[in-house]
């Protein structure tokens, strides 16, 4: 009974996944018309799919309620980090679903639910930068609004591909490495708190020698970002260049360039290569342990069969 359950549940699961990425997303490989034509749904126009997705949703919602009506150790419920996915999942889609239905209200919902005429059909209220609606919504309030229900969806995708790591977890072998994760995540922390102090130092350094960058360059490339950006081996030269010339009688001509090399040294080849010692480390400590925790966690979940009764 436990393992059926679990497939039917996770299933389900991967249904409903599939189900909402190609209703947001679009066929396989192409995006839908909606983020190509005006990267915003229509503010008076909810489609079919959309409904039953939220039916759906609720539908799990209240499965997940029983489970925890169910548990008696409610501290067990909520501490597994895929029940609090779930519920974080089923939170950002009723709430996408919330605000669709106020701004199609707002735009004389629920004439055209379904067949799309309103779009066709538009009422005043609904087009122009300084139309209201009938809650008094303008363009940009009807905007924001959308692009908040639009974040959930994409937040509801994210954590459903995530929750999918609980099914693949069956196999002995990705059970093993999900253990060896949580077992490597205090570790990784701490090299995070370590790597903070010199990036954000480094950082500020850059901030004060370069302030150029700061008020015309763009701001993903601001130098107080530009350092994190440098953990991962993009670091933009030419900008540096840009704002730090050389051959000039500017100190910081001679500065920022040591300081930069000092600084990717430390943070690609030190810290990195820290880090990859600190996991490899870890990961033979618990290679065994992880491997004989899997073990029992399988053996507790299967069904115990009982003997047969003698005559």
């Amino acid at each position: 009974v436990p393992c059926v359950k679990f497939a039917t549940h996770n299933t389900f699961a991967l249904a409903y996944f599939l189900f909402l990425t190609v209703g947001l997303c679009g066929p396989p490989w192409h995006g839908s018309e909606w983020l190509y034509r005006i990267s915003l749904a229509e503010p008076d126009v909810i489609p079919l799919w959309e409904i039953f997705a939220w039916g759906w949703n609720i539908l799990r919602l209240a499965e997940e309620m029983q489970q925890l009506i169910a548990t008696k150790d409610k501290a067990d419920y909520f501490g597994d980090i895929y029940n609090s996915a779930d519920n974080l999942n089923y939170s950002a889609i009723l709430c996408a679903a919330a605000i669709r239905i106020l701004v199609a209200y707002d735009c004389g919902w629920p004439a055209g639910l379904l067949d799309g005429s309103s779009a066709a059909q538009a009422p005043p209220l609904c087009r122009g930068a300084a139309a209201f609606g009938l809650l008094g919504f303008d363009f940009g309030t009807r905007e924001t609004l959308l692009r908040l229900s639009q974040f959930l969806y994409a937040l509801s995708l994210l954590l459903l591909s995530l929750r999918l790591i609980n099914m693949l977890k069956i196999h002995r072998g990705v059970g093993v490495l999900v253990i060896m994760l949580g077992q490597m995540l205090p570790q990784i922390l701490m090299w995070v708190a370590l790597t903070l102090c010199v990036t954000v130092g480094f950082a500020l350094f850059f901030t004060v020698v370069m302030p150029g960058h700061v008020s015309l360059g763009e701001p993903i490339g601001w130098p107080a970002y530009a350092t994190f950006w440098a953990l991962l081996g993009e670091f933009d030269l030419d900008s540096v260049t840009t704002y730090a010339p050389a051959h000039t009688s500017e100190p910081s001509s001679t500065v920022v360039p040591f300081f930069l090399w000092t600084y990717c040294f430390v943070s690609t080849v030190v810290l990195v290569n820290l880090l990859i010692a600190q996991m490899s480390a870890i990961y033979d400590k618990v290679k065994e342990q992880s491997t004989e925790v899997c073990a029992s966690t399988q053996s507790a979940s299967q069904p115990v069969s009982q003997p047969a009764s003698q005559p």
